[in-house]
């Protein structure tokens, strides 16, 4: 029965257990005072957080102290760096003046330049025997280059000694076998002006025949190339004399085309000529006609007078025209009958 009654029941820890009578039986004071603890362990855990607002504030504060008494320490060094400079300046011209107010006196005057007379007397000392040791050096140097070279010279003439007699060896044995050579060379040259000789007079015997051979050979030719140059000349005048026929043919051909070309022209011009003296002389007829009339319907015999007097040099104006136009075409016959024969 009491496992019954313990099976619905939930099972928590005994520090869950002991929350829960601190929430339920401590006073509201105890509550607030955890409240303020709890949030005090919250601030401090925060603090330690370094990507809060907080922390970057205060981290860009801390930067900005560190900064600040960087570059404070670094004008404090560099002041006393300043100062003892300043000083150290002052003591070098204090120094100075000093020396200078010392060496104007007489008696350091009169040291310094038995110093300087007594340092250039030294000087002169180990110049003088600075120069001697030179010209003991370069006796014993040029003393042991002559020796050097007298030793050189004679080895060279030794070695060109010896060239020498090599050479001479080498150039008797060379002219023993030049002159053995001449001589073998003297008996094979006549050997072969002998064989030369022979084959010479064969050539000849040859050459002979050859020249004949070629002799004909040419006569031959010479014949075969005159009967070749009078075809060639015989070809020559029947072309040219084609060619002669080819251009007066063509020379007939323009003559007509160009005959054609005028007459077209010249019909042409005739056409329009009649044409303009017609349209001219209606329309002077038909501007003459209607003044007149005009004039008749406004009995105006006057004005009749005037349109037959302007109708009369409208006809003598187209009859000069008709004539004018006749003369030219007879004048452009002429010129063009002139062309034809002095072409012919």
């Amino acid at each position: 029965m009491a496992d019954m009654s313990l099976r619905g029941a939930t099972c928590i820890s005994r520090a869950h257990l002991d929350s829960i009578r601190s929430k339920v039986l401590e006073p509201h004071d105890d509550y607030n005072t955890e409240r303020l603890r709890l949030k005090a362990l919250s601030d401090e855990r925060a603090s330690k957080w370094p990507n809060t607002l907080q922390a970057g504030r205060a981290r860009k504060e801390r930067a900005r102290l560190e900064r600040a008494a960087a570059e404070e320490n670094e004008r404090i060094e560099a002041d006393a760096l300043e100062a003892t400079l300043q000083a150290e300046n002052r003591r070098v011209q204090i120094e100075r003046a000093n020396k200078v107010l010392f060496d104007e006196t007489d008696k350091v005057k009169t040291l310094h330049g038995k110093m300087l007379e007594s340092d250039a007397i030294k000087e002169n000392e180990a110049l003088v025997a600075y120069k001697k040791q030179i010209a003991v050096l370069r006796k014993a140097q040029d003393a042991a280059f002559v020796e050097q070279q007298r030793q050189a010279l004679e080895a060279a003439d030794a070695v060109e000694l010896k060239k020498y007699e090599e050479a001479r060896q080498r150039a008797m044995q060379q002219r023993d076998a030049q002159n053995k050579q001449l001589d073998e060379l003297k008996a094979k040259i006549l050997a072969e002006r002998a064989a030369d000789k022979k084959e010479g007079q064969l050539l000849k015997e040859r050459a002979e025949k050859e020249a004949a051979d070629l002799r004909a050979k040419e006569l031959a030719r010479i014949a075969k190339s005159k009967e070749h140059n009078e075809a060639t000349r015989a070809a020559n005048q029947a072309l040219q004399a084609f060619k002669l026929k080819e251009l007066e043919r063509q020379k007939e051909q323009e003559r007509a085309i160009e005959a054609y070309s005028t007459k077209k022209a010249n019909q042409m011009v005739n056409a329009f000529s009649v044409l303009l003296i017609s349209l001219l002389l209606f329309c002077s007829m038909r501007i003459a006609l209607s003044k007149y009339e005009l004039c008749l319907e406004q009995v105006q015999f006057e004005a009749c007078a005037q349109t037959l007097t302007l109708f009369a040099i409208c006809c003598v104006c187209v009859s000069l025209c008709v004539c004018v136009c006749v003369c030219v075409r007879t004048r452009a016959r002429a010129l063009q009958s002139r062309k034809t024969l002095v072409r012919k």
